[in-house]
Order: C-alpha cells, then structure tokens, then sequence
C-alpha cells in the first residue's frame, strides 16, 4: 500500500489553493474524490444517483465554508466523514426506523478505519495501472488527451498520425478501460473516464 508523506499528498497541494478562492484547484479536487466519494457512499445507500448527490452536496458544502473549515486530520479522512455523515442524516430524513439506523452506525465500517483512508488513492493506483497496460500507442494518446488535455488536432501532430487514427486508439483505450473496470465501481470509472484523473 502507498503511503505518500503529508507534505506531498495532492489533496493537500490542492486544498491550499482552494481555501486561496482558486476555483481551478477545486475543480480538480473534485475530479480525484467526486466518484469515489460516491461509490463509498453505496455502503449505506443503495440508489446511486441519491450517492451521487450526497457526494456533490458534500463539496459544495466545502467549497462555501472553505475560509472556516478546520481539518486536524486530513482532507481524505474529512471528506469521508462528511460522506458517511449525509449519509446517515438522508437515511434519518426519509424516516427510517431507529433500530435500522443504529445497525448502520454499529455494522458500517466508520470513516475512521485506516483501509477507508487509503481507498481513494487505491482506486487511483487501480486506474493508473490498467492504463499502463494499454497497448503502447493507446496509452500514449489516452495520457495526452485526459491528463494532458490535448485536443486530437494536436496529439495527431505530435504523434505523426491520422486524425482519425488519434480518435480510433483513444475509442480503443476507453473500450478496454471500461471492460476492465465493468463489475468495479461502476461510478468511479465513468466519471474518470469523463474527466480524466489529476496528475499535479
């Protein structure tokens, strides 16, 4: 498991320049926990488009208390917190019984637990994988055009290729990713596969 010493993480790098009002270093953040938050939030809510908004309601709460906010842990464990906690409060709101309630907060693993803490960047470490086993030229076009955000104008004329060559390998990438990916996260990677994943 990789364990990224405190001063180097990227959440933090990105959450010192959120609370600077840098609305480009939130977006980003978002991109790196958004569907990862979501899938996590599935262990107490079954409907994923209900974790989908519990997932976005948890950063805009971030965002407009961002100048406050004190997290004496970190950013990854602050966020799961969050998570798990509007979780519980929906579950509340649609008038589930106490005792239901109660074998949540006893059975579900508590934002606390370390393997919790470092499922985010496993996740990550999964996808950066799975692309490093793509074909030479699917590879090189998908990292240009998601984690570069190169146009394929632009990729076709750095890798001396066809136009419709760039399209077709960066199709063939995005193919193979999801069929890898099928029966995991399904949420994780199709937000991934939208926005590309955060290289700082």
């Amino acid at each position: 498991m990789r364990h990224l010493p405190p001063h180097s993480e990227p959440d933090l790098l990105l959450w010192n320049r959120v609370v600077k009002d840098d609305e480009k270093a939130f977006e980003k953040l978002f991109a790196l926990f958004y569907p990862a938050l979501a899938a996590y939030a599935q262990k107490y809510i079954e409907a994923p488009s209900i974790c989908e908004d519990i997932a976005q309601d948890v950063f805009v709460s971030l965002w407009e208390n961002r100048k406050n906010l004190i997290i004496t842990s970190s950013l990854r464990n602050y966020l799961l917190i969050s998570t798990r906690n509007n979780c519980l409060n929906y579950l509340r709101k649609e008038n589930l019984n106490r005792q239901y309630q109660e074998s949540l907060l006893k059975d579900s693993p508590g934002a606390e637990n370390e393997d919790d803490l470092h499922t985010l960047t496993e996740l990550y470490d999964m996808l950066e994988k799975a692309v490093a086993r793509l074909p030479e030229g699917y590879r090189s076009v998908f990292e240009m055009h998601f984690l570069e955000g190169k146009k394929y104008d632009e990729i076709a004329e750095t890798m001396n290729l066809s136009l419709r060559t760039v399209k077709r390998y960066n199709a063939q990438a995005v193919e193979i990713l999801k069929d890898e990916f099928k029966d995991y996260l399904p949420i994780f990677l199709a937000y991934i596969l939208l926005n590309g994943f955060i290289n700082i």
